[in-house]
């Protein structure tokens, strides 16, 4: 280089020269030996060594002897883990009845009413007759999906990070999907929700207590247009909160167990 050089040393002294100083370049970006850091701070004998070259105008080249290479690098650590992300554990199609699809779309017939009723008949006499109402339908496979991005520096950083996503992306997935099952409005690529079918029954609470309005709901469904024994409850926590906080007039919890307990999460 020529011009001013100023050189510092690990000593702390500087070196100022007028003429044409050649230096080689220190490199520090070799690879790990033997898992041990390379000094940054260099020896005594080689500051020396650097000093006199220094003053004699003389050329110098220090670098290390190890080639580049990856395996021998220390791993990164990722402490004390991956922070992930908090989600409604619960899938709702799990407590649903589903069947596999072998093709786009799927037909089914639903029977929606009853027209009549068998009777009592004399002999030789005439037999009402039943109507079954029945209704064709064609539901076509919907599709919910994402994709994410990531850089190849995290991958090769944090190689479990790659699972991490994968299974980020199937609770996103199901969290979407549990939002479609329950209020989907069928419109586009949209599912059609359980509460937006069409002559589901509905029960207003009224001045029931809350526990009196779920008893009569699940008594709608068993004496409704059609039988059913309900076996599940979708329910806001908010609500289910509410719920399990109900006492009688003595202060002591309806629900056994109490709402302190984790067995009080069913109703």
């Amino acid at each position: 280089m020529h011009g001013q050089a100023n050189l510092l040393m690990s000593g702390g002294s500087s070196l100022t020269g007028n003429e044409g100083l050649a230096f080689g370049s220190r490199s520090f970006a070799s690879t790990l030996k033997s898992g041990r850091v390379p000094r940054l701070v260099l020896s005594e004998e080689t500051t020396k060594a650097l000093f006199d070259a220094a003053t004699t105008k003389q050329a110098m080249r220090i670098e290390t002897k190890a080639a580049m290479d990856a395996a021998s690098l220390l791993p990164a650590q990722l402490l004390p883990g991956i922070v992930g992300f908090a989600h409604e554990p619960v899938r709702i199609l799990d407590h649903i009845p589903a069947t596999p699809m072998s093709g786009p779309s799927v037909d089914f017939i639903a029977h929606t009413s009853t027209t009549g009723a068998p009777g009592m008949v004399a002999k030789g006499g005439a037999k009402p007759e039943v109507e079954f109402n029945l209704v064709a339908s064609i539901l076509t496979a919907r599709k919910i999906a994402g994709w994410c991005s990531l850089f190849d520096e995290d991958l090769l950083d944090f190689p479990q990070f790659t699972s991490y996503l994968q299974n980020e992306l199937v609770r996103v997935t199901t969290d979407v999907e549990n939002t479609q099952v329950l209020t989907g409005d069928g419109t586009g690529q949209n599912l059609l929700g359980l509460l937006n079918v069409s002559g589901i029954l509905t029960r207003a609470k009224g001045a029931d207590t809350n526990l009196d309005a779920m008893e009569q709901a699940i008594a709608d469904l068993r004496t409704g247009p059609a039988f059913c024994e309900p076996d599940a409850v979708v329910i806001h926590p908010t609500s289910w909160s509410i719920i399990r906080r109900s006492k009688d007039s003595q202060n002591r919890y309806l629900l056994n167990p109490d709402p302190s307990s984790i067995e009080a999460n069913t109703l």
